[in-house]
Parts: structure tokens; C-alpha cells; sequence
């Protein structure tokens, strides 16, 4: 997706009209609007018509000073808002929620489930909300009509909030993804004892040293050798140095012949 894509959303959204569905890239931005959150105008909420719960994150409700005590505890675990991961909610709460302009709004009074995750947005509408309201979301324009005391409410997605929130994610998630390979490689590593992976020689102190020849590597070793160090500096694990001359050969075993 380049800028100039995202500039013409913008233009075509903005105006209301449906040359956004000229666009390769149309359906794969979120739906992120502004409602009003118990007082609070939240500009990162997620519209996610296939969301059973409607979730309102744990710094969330930090920055809306809501005290936790307030929270009727839950215990029961829901799994998919991020990926991999499930968790038991920290509570609940029945919040109203406003959508529309001070001439034609609408208030309901939604359940959300608090949940402790790190993520760019702060709260998910789901179904159950939407029925409540009877919004319709459409991914292709990105608004959502809901019906209102003086007409149809029409609220049009923020698509740079959009825009901020997807590549915030994928950096969240990487950190994850790395985060979660170092504690492997940190496990796997614990789990040997020191004894068996750590050793010592006994050079004579007037012993000459014998530089290796350097070793040339096929492509598919190459490949398969610069992949597991990008894991390994990705982790942590080791770190690059620079030095004049080559140190040692990388040294490959064939298991399950794969290298």
C-alpha cells in the first residue's frame, strides 16, 4: 500500500464516494471510529462485526480513571483478540457508549469485557453492540448507518487512525514474535546443563595459532545459514562483531535431510 492509495481513500471516503471501489487495497483497512465512551471521546475503536465480545483494553480504562475495584471480576477465558494468545478478562463494565453529532446521536449502554492486552486500539465493538444499535458496517466504504431520533446516523472510518493502528500492530507484533523467541531459546537453553554445552582448552601458552581456510557455502546452506542467524540476533541471543580476519567456519548437520 503506497501513500497515494491511502490519499485516495481519504479523498473518496471524505467526499462519500464509491471510487474507493476501484482500489486493488479496498477491504483491508479496519473500521476505526470515534464514539463517546462514558464522557470520553475515544478516537481508536475498532469495529469488528465478527466479534462476539466488545472489549475495552486495561490502559484504557487506566486513562479514563475508572478504579479497578469497580470491575466485577470474570473468570472466563476468550480467546482471538490477539493472535495466539487467550487471557481471563480482568473484569467487566456496562458503560454508555454515544455514535452520531450533537443534533442526531444515539446512546446505549453496552457490556464490554476489560482485557489486559497490549494493542494500538482502545476498545473493540462487536456484535453485540452493533445489534444494540442496529449498525450496519460496510468494509468496502468503511462507515457504519445506524438509525437516529432525526434520521439515519452515517459515521465514516478515521483511515490515517486506521492507517497509524496497522502498522502500530505489526510492530507490536514482532516485538511479541521476538519477545517469544528469546524466552524459547533462553528455555531450550536452560534446560542442558552447563557442564555438557560449555567447555574449556587447554592451549599452551606458546602454541601458534592456525587460521582457518575460509569456506565457501552452496546457495541453499548460504540461505539456510542466514536464516537461523537472523533468528539468533532477533532473539538476542548473539550479537555481530567485526574483525579484520575470519574466525571460524559455520558448521552444518543434516537432520531429517534438511539442513
Amino acid at each position: 500500500m503506497h501513500i497515494d492509495d491511502i490519499t485516495v481513500i481519504v479523498k473518496c471516503v471524505l467526499h462519500g464516494t464509491p471510487a474507493a471501489l476501484d482500489l486493488e487495497h479496498h477491504g483491508q483497512y479496519s473500521l476505526v471510529l470515534a464514539p463517546v465512551i462514558e464522557s470520553v471521546k475515544l478516537k481508536r475503536v475498532l469495529i469488528d462485526g465478527e466479534s462476539a465480545l466488545n472489549i475495552l483494553f486495561a490502559k484504557t480504562v487506566n486513562d479514563m480513571k475508572i478504579p479497578r475495584l469497580e470491575l466485577p471480576p470474570g473468570n472466563a477465558p476468550f480467546h482471538g483478540v490477539i493472535p495466539g494468545l487467550s487471557a481471563t478478562p480482568l473484569g467487566h463494565i456496562t458503560l454508555p457508549v454515544t455514535f452520531g453529532t450533537k443534533d442526531n446521536y444515539w446512546t446505549e449502554n453496552i457490556f464490554f469485557k476489560v482485557a489486559d492486552f497490549e494493542t494500538t486500539y482502545h476498545a473493540i465493538i462487536g456484535r453485540p453492540a452493533l445489534a444494540k444499535f442496529t449498525g450496519i458496517p460496510h468494509y468496502t466504504y468503511l462507515m457504519v448507518k445506524m438509525s437516529g431520533p432525526h434520521g439515519v446516523i452515517t459515521l465514516r472510518s478515521d483511515i490515517k487512525q486506521a492507517f497509524s493502528c496497522e502498522a502500530e500492530s505489526c510492530e507490536i507484533a514482532q516485538q511479541i514474535e521476538e519477545k517469544d523467541g528469546r524466552e524459547k531459546i533462553h528455555e531450550e537453553s536452560t534446560r542442558v546443563s552447563r557442564k555438557v554445552i560449555e567447555h574449556s582448552l587447554n592451549v599452551r601458552d606458546d602454541a601458534k595459532p592456525i587460521k582457518q581456510r575460509l569456506r565457501l557455502f552452496a546457495h541453499d546452506r548460504k540461505d539456510v545459514i542466514k536464516e537461523e542467524l537472523t533468528k539468533l540476533l532477533a532473539a538476542g541471543f548473539i550479537k555481530e562483531v567485526k574483525y579484520p580476519d575470519c574466525l571460524d567456519n559455520p558448521v552444518l548437520i543434516k537432520k531429517n535431510n534438511k539442513w
